[in-house]
């Protein structure tokens, strides 16, 4: 029978090097958290139970990771008793990693456990020094004493060589559970053991066993794995300008023969389709970009762009628009919790805000809609083919009717009808020869 597989992750990181609010698990990488990387690599790799080990009273945080799967558990690191209960099955094994090596690869983990179950040790050492093998890992020992292990180790420095992650036996640390403190408690039972029991395993991956303890190793990391998500989607077809400038989180997805230029930001839940233009300095945050787009140096916020409209530069979307097919929005306009329809064109120095403008309108430069009174939001509705002439202010509650017009410089605070101009401005007066009494001509 194959015997169970069991991971604990040791978050219980106390030294305050981040400098931070934070527990150094909750920082982020690429838009997840540090824990995040721990718990979908031991995943991959199959265990039947994970365990992370944190101190409850002052980790508030990892309490909420007790729903991030039905085999991940969240247990007190100082209550031994408990860590001891969790495992019930003494003939299975446990993989002992900390929580701030999210360059673990999970083919590594694979490998470490068969490598362990296939030999007589009862523990198993990962190290992360290079070896020049054609395999992923090598069995380099058992170690013969410790005297060798102690001189094997002077011989490299520490960059070179450090345990990234241990496989034990269940039998050897049951009823030992108060080592779960500290990996250097680990290393210690470890140590403690026959060194005909020990053997140690080098990967060949560079920077898998980094840990992140400061924001100089958080910075490190994070542009590691940007470039691993950045080299991933130019293979699949995305072509970056500087994909070292480029910052795209984990989940953002780009189709093919889109173009994303330098220090574009790519966030949380955004997918982008094909043959789009994301210009420089562009930021697109949980927002869905349709086919040929193209946005020029502008924000999308929790918006929906459809295929073939075109916006900025430095326009905005902010939470809830819904932007049609063959849309056009120019320079400095901003669009909130608004839907706007094919082939409207919102050419510059616009505000939409609380609005549902229909298919093939035109809103001139300078036009407000006014949607707050100082206390709530109201909406405006500005039905197809309608006109708003330059620097009209829509004061809200207030329709447009289809086909209407409005003369510029217009203040709308009654509906217009179906196919209707709307003229709200005083008369011009001219005054002739009276300029010439005003104070810029004494």
């Amino acid at each position: 029978m194959k015997k169970k597989q069991h991971a604990i992750i040791l978050a219980n990181h106390k030294e305050d090097q981040m400098k931070s609010e934070l527990s150094v698990y909750q920082h982020l990488i690429c838009g997840r958290p540090m824990i995040d990387y721990a718990l979908e690599t031991v995943e991959r790799v199959g265990m039947n139970q994970v365990i992370v080990a944190t101190d409850l009273a002052n980790q508030e945080w990892a309490r909420d990771l007790n729903e991030s799967a039905s085999h991940v558990s969240v247990m007190d690191v100082t209550n031994a008793q408990t860590m001891n209960d969790s495992f019930s099955d003494q003939e299975g094994i446990t993989l002992i990693l900390q929580g701030n090596m999210p360059m673990i690869q999970s083919t590594t983990l694979r490998e470490l456990v068969k490598l362990h179950q296939q030999s007589d040790a009862k523990a198993t050492v990962l190290m992360d020094q290079p070896v020049s093998v054609g395999n992923h890992l090598q069995v380099v020992s058992p170690i013969q004493s410790n005297e060798q292990r102690a001189n094997q180790i002077a011989e490299q420095t520490a960059t070179e060589r450090q345990t990234v992650v241990y496989c034990l036996d269940n039998d050897i640390w049951m009823n030992k559970a108060s080592m779960f403190r500290d990996i250097n408690d680990v290393e210690a039972l470890v140590q403690s053991l026959d060194t005909n029991n020990v053997q140690e395993i080098q990967t060949t991956h560079p920077f898998e066993g980094t840990k992140i303890n400061t924001r100089i190793d958080l910075a490190h990391v994070t542009q590691l794995i940007q470039k691993q998500i950045n080299t991933e989607h130019m293979l699949n077809g995305v072509t970056m300008i500087h994909p070292e400038t480029a910052a795209i989180e984990w989940g953002v997805t780009i189709g093919t023969d889109t173009v994303i230029e330098s220090h574009v930001t790519l966030k949380g839940k955004t997918s982008i389709g094909t043959n789009c233009v994301i210009t420089q300095g562009s930021r697109i945050e949980d927002s869905q970009i349709g086919d040929r787009v193209i946005i020029k140096q502008s924000v999308v916020e929790e918006s929906l762009v459809e295929s073939d409209s075109d916006m900025g530069p430095f326009a905005h979307l902010r939470p809830n628009s819904r932007i049609g097919t063959h849309v056009h929005l120019g320079n400095f306009v901003e669009i909130k919790n608004s839907s706007i329809g094919e082939g409207t064109k919102v050419g510059h120095l616009t505000y939409v805000g609380d609005a549902q403008l229909g298919r093939f309108i035109n809103i001139g430069s300078g036009t407000n809609f006014v949607n707050y009174n100082g206390k709530t939001k109201a909406q405006t509705t500005i039905g197809d083919h309608a006109f708003i002439g330059c620097d009209t202010s829509l004061v809200a509650p207030v329709n447009v009717g289809k086909g209407s017009f409005t003369a510029a410089g217009s203040v709308i605070t009654e509906d217009v009808p179906d196919n209707s101009l709307a003229i709200a401005r005083n008369r011009q007066i001219n005054k002739i020869n009276y300029a010439n009494g005003m104070p810029h001509n004494q």
